[in-house]
């Protein structure tokens, strides 16, 4: 990974990347693995900058600011033959929406795939953030590799410099801090979820019947498990998961046969 600085263009809501003077090359991770689970535990009013963590399914990075800022930055896949970033998702909280209606400043498509959005290795982005609002970027990785991120601050306007400081980015649930940005930190590629396996043949004769209507006993929180029922007269299908106490993952598959 080469050390860069970012600097934005006039113009457009683009954004440039220029090799700084230094291009010290750094093969390490500056964040390990045991630092990037988990969500910072950062209350959304508190949010200055980035957070940053790897969660079941891939990554997750929220930009929020105090004020109006320019959210620039740049994630880019390293020492990873052939991988690429998969299913990203850019995604805005309801009240940066309602914002960027009232103020006419929607930025809907500020993330940028190269060399292509096939089989992108480097995302690139310019999210306008303001008023304690979250916006974000959701994504995994197609194999093993390491990632590079380079989170930067704008001011209110494109034209304005852009801050590389790392007291302005969280990661994990520790919420520490990197040594420097840009940093480096591996992949986390989980080889289990990278395809899901066929599933799997219903026995012969395996059907239930009666399937029509919401359960009568079904109340919130009175038990762990699942609810499915057809409405009748319809072509709808429900499926409602509750649970009691405890915190629980609901895994599941719906598939036609």
């Amino acid at each position: 990974m080469r050390a860069r600085s970012l600097l934005a263009v006039s113009g457009s809501a683009a954004l440039a990347f220029v090799l700084s003077a230094s291009t010290s090359r750094a093969d390490e991770d500056t964040v390990k693995s045991g630092d990037v689970d988990g969500k910072p535990a950062v209350a959304k009013k508190d949010i200055h900058g980035y957070l940053v963590w790897h969660k079941a399914h891939g990554w997750r990075v929220v930009a929020g600011s105090t004020g109006r800022h320019h959210m620039k930055g740049r994630i880019t896949i390293e020492r990873g033959e052939g991988v690429h970033f998969k299913n990203v998702k850019q995604w805005k909280d309801a009240e940066e929406l309602i914002s960027e209606m009232e103020n006419e400043d929607s930025f809907l498509k500020s993330v940028k795939y190269r060399p292509d959005e096939r089989k992108p290795t480097e995302l690139s982005f310019d999210i306008v953030s303001q008023e304690n609002h979250t916006s974000g970027i959701d994504f995994e990785v197609s194999g093993p590799c390491h990632l590079a991120f380079e989170l930067g601050l704008g001011g209110p306007g494109d034209k304005d410099p852009v801050k590389l400081d790392s007291k302005l980015v969280k990661i994990g649930a520790r919420a520490i801090h990197p040594p420097s940005v840009p940093f480096q930190t591996p992949g986390m590629f989980n080889a289990e979820q990278a395809e899901a396996p066929p599933p799997p043949p219903a026995p012969a004769g395996d059907k239930v019947t009666g399937v029509s209507g919401r359960p009568a006993d079904l109340g919130k929180g009175e038990f762990v498990g699942y609810d499915v029922w057809h409405s009748k007269g319809t072509q709808n299908w429900h499926l409602l998961v509750t649970t009691m106490e405890k915190r629980h993952h609901f895994k599941g598959r719906i598939w036609i046969d």
